[in-house]
């Protein structure tokens, strides 16, 4: 398949270069008891005593974990800082899964650690404003759409906006951050994308704009598909990763698609990793 001729591309980067992270991952081994991150290229795990990169609040967080008594049978713990504190899943001992809170730009946004939240929530605003800039119409499809981080503004600037999202958690909290913000044009659907794409096969809808947030993996062929069968004059792809990132873009610019622009967000500082967004429009 061709190369893809990129526009200029700027990066976009964090305020802060370290303890940026609100969000982490710890693996647990009872066995050797310790607790961190798995080594690279293995399922054993670092043990982690300070972890320069997390936000003060998850850094304590850490070390009061590492000073519990961590059930034996427990093998990783999710941990995510909001306005109020720190929530953990899955809870124990004296660590909750709260729920917790969160303004970026005019909205606010409700999540525990159950269900994902972008993890430096320094660069988001700028993020949003690229994502979402000249963006207006009637219909906006928000797919991989999490607690709703793109569906509130989205439902700002189209008439009718659908979330779908596979984490029931997330979809929980979307619904619940709609209706908090007073917008009742969007609805939130809870499913596999490509069983949702499946299911829709009959009934499509004109659909005017589609923002899709996938995670690292990228999105599955059935959803590339589904995204061509619906037309869509514009289309904004979030990326973690640059790899899959490029494979998809490819589809859809075979599809029938001019990739427009791109900008990148240093969102993981100190590593390679980095949040990239397009748009495409169709040709």
């Amino acid at each position: 398949m061709a190369s893809i001729d990129l526009p200029d591309l700027k990066v976009v980067s964090s305020p802060n270069q370290w303890r940026y992270r609100s969000r982490a991952t710890w693996q647990l081994d009872s066995q050797e008891q310790t607790i961190g991150y798995y080594e690279r290229g293995s399922r054993r795990v670092c043990d982690v005593v300070e972890c320069a990169v997390l936000v003060p609040e998850l850094q304590i967080a850490l070390e009061q974990v590492r000073s519990s008594e961590v059930p034996k049978d427990l093998k990783h713990l999710d941990a995510v800082v909001g306005e109020e504190g720190t929530s953990l899943a899955p809870a124990f001992a004296g660590f909750q899964t709260n729920e917790l809170s969160l303004k970026i730009g005019n909205e606010e946004y409700g999540f525990n650690a159950e269900a994902f939240f972008q993890v430096n929530h320094s660069v988001l605003t700028q993020l949003l404003e690229f994502a979402l800039a000249e963006i207006h119409g009637e219909v906006a499809l928000d797919l991989y759409c999490g607690v709703g981080l793109f569906t509130l503004p989205l439902s700002r600037r189209f008439k009718r906006v659908i979330g779908v999202e596979s984490n029931s958690v997330a979809t929980r909290f979307a619904r619940r951050n709609l209706q908090n913000s007073g917008l009742d044009n969007a609805t939130i659907q809870t499913g596999m994308l490509g069983e949702w794409f499946r299911s829709k096969a009959n009934t499509r809808q004109p659909v005017d704009f589609i923002l899709l947030d996938p995670p690292r993996a990228g999105a599955e062929s059935i959803v590339i598909k589904g995204i061509h069968d619906l037309k869509p004059l514009k289309i904004c792809y979030v990326s973690c990763d640059p790899a899959t990132l490029a494979r998809d873009v490819k589809k859809l610019i075979a599809g029938g698609y001019r990739l427009d622009s791109i900008r990148a967000f240093d969102m993981f500082p100190q590593t390679h990793h980095v949040e990239t967004v397009v748009h495409l429009n169709k040709i």
